[in-house]
């Protein structure tokens, strides 16, 4: 274990060993190399459902397609799926899905809960239908059907489905081969169960949604090695999948001066980037230039660009905050142990 990180690794183990996580893996890397890694009831090559740090990944590829010049980020969404917004009295673009400010309104179809009967709709049924909530770009607020719209933009400009994009422009060139929609079935016995999903969240359905918003499976040394291209300016070992000025583009607030909504607990309190979320103004963190990512079952991928390191925690408990697990303070753990 790199040794001082042993306080970071530490506060991962007693959250398993005293059983208020049911597993968890969890690694550093900089720019060079994965420092470590570290399994607690579970393996280092493990598999986890990633939840909501499948967006920025989704996120690049719409990165991807922008520095090429296929899209623009003022396009409207409805240039690329006809049937969206007909009964709108604004226009909702690609900037907007990416900074969770369109306004589509999901709570009759939130793909998180799935609330609707199995078959009953669609997701992009539920996007084409979906009534606007508040003027595109008034507020911020959480949005997972706004990733079905990201999804439409990928497939109907590369000509691909959004799995063999992902695969063809990220992950095969990054030699990410544990992350895809499908790898929990590709190897079974090295995913991990999902815990506390109970009266919460239909987990078999959710699994054959493949959501872009949420469905990606991945593990630590696949997250950490992308985590390793990022801290590179985009590119690893002679492989480029973003642009550095794309990047930081990505990595910039975009959101500044936009108020959030608060819709039950759906509650943006950071500042958003094209996807990213940057926690500049949470005041309880020890650093504040971080970016990244966390997801519904506890998974977490942060990207520290001026101290040069990144790390990733996958576990496997949904909403582990409802059960008192406050996983954002490993950040200040984690900031305690870089010199």
């Amino acid at each position: 274990m790199a040794h001082h990180f042993a306080p970071f690794f530490d506060y991962v183990r007693h959250l398993v060993s005293e059983g208020r996580l049911p597993s968890a893996v969890v690694g550093v890397a900089d720019a060079t190399r994965i420092l470590d890694i570290a399994a607690f009831n579970a393996h280092t090559d493990s598999i986890y459902m990633l939840f909501s740090v499948t967006k920025p990944i989704v996120g690049l590829a719409v990165a991807q397609l922008w520095e090429q010049g296929k899209i623009g980020l003022y396009d409207p969404l409805q240039r690329y799926v006809p049937e969206f917004g007909r009964t709108r009295s604004d226009t909702v673009t690609i900037w907007h899905l990416l900074t969770h400010t369109s306004g589509i309104d999901q709570t009759a179809a939130d793909l998180a809960r799935l609330i609707l009967p199995e078959g009953a709709i669609t997701p992009m049924q539920a996007l084409i239908s979906a009534p606007m909530q508040f003027r595109a770009g008034t507020y911020k607020l959480y949005n997972n059907l706004a990733f079905v719209g990201l999804q439409a933009v990928i497939e109907a400009v590369s000509g691909e489905p959004l799995e063999a994009y992902l695969s063809r422009a990220i992950f095969v060139p990054l030699g990410m081969s544990d992350t895809s929609f499908a790898a929990h079935e590709a190897s079974p016995d090295r995913t991990m169960p999902m815990h506390g999903t109970e009266g919460l969240l239909d987990y078999p359905r959710f699994l054959r949604l493949k959501t872009p918003a949420g469905g990606l499976f991945s593990t630590a040394s696949d997250l950490l090695t992308l985590g390793r291209a990022l801290l590179n300016g985009g590119s690893l070992e002679g492989q480029r999948v973003i642009a550095p000025l794309t990047l930081k583009a990505m990595t910039t607030p975009h959101t500044i001066g936009i108020p959030p909504l608060r819709v039950g607990e759906e509650f943006i309190g950071s500042e958003v980037g094209l996807t990213w979320m940057l926690p500049i103004n949470h005041y309880d963190l020890i650093v504040r230039t971080q970016y990244g990512h966390n997801g519904w079952g506890g998974c977490m991928f942060w990207i520290y660009p001026e101290q040069g390191v990144c790390f990733v925690l996958l576990t496997n408990l949904l909403a582990p905050e409802q059960k008192g697990v406050m996983l954002d303070r490993l950040h200040n753990v984690f900031a305690a142990c870089l010199t």
